[in-house]
């Protein structure tokens, strides 16, 4: 399906001692063009989501290639419950970074 970018993630991850971050660029796969349009409209609701959930995690929770795969889907979940015009199919890292 057709692809829509969305900027860079930087949050702040849950560990105890709080000094990492992380760094996300991601494209979300479409069910159709049109979503890209109500995408548009939505993204402070879309971005404030994301957000939300990837500072929820922890270094443990992304580390690996489970919890990355959970992330996504996770993501896919949330974002899909603001839609109405159509559906996320897929959520694609581009830049993945945990420092």
């Amino acid at each position: 399906g057709p692809l829509k970018s969305l900027d860079s993630f930087i949050v702040n991850l849950t560990d105890a001692q709080g000094t990492r971050y992380l760094k996300v660029v991601m494209q979300l796969e479409m069910s159709n063009e049109i979503l890209g349009t109500e995408i548009d409209r939505k993204t402070p609701q879309i971005r404030d989501e994301i957000i939300m959930l990837l500072s929820s995690k922890s270094f443990d929770d992304v580390s690996s290639v489970a919890g990355k795969r959970a992330l996504k889907r996770g993501i896919l979940n949330s974002l899909n419950r603001y839609l109405t015009t159509g559906r996320v199919n897929n959520v694609y890292f581009s830049e993945f970074v945990v420092q």
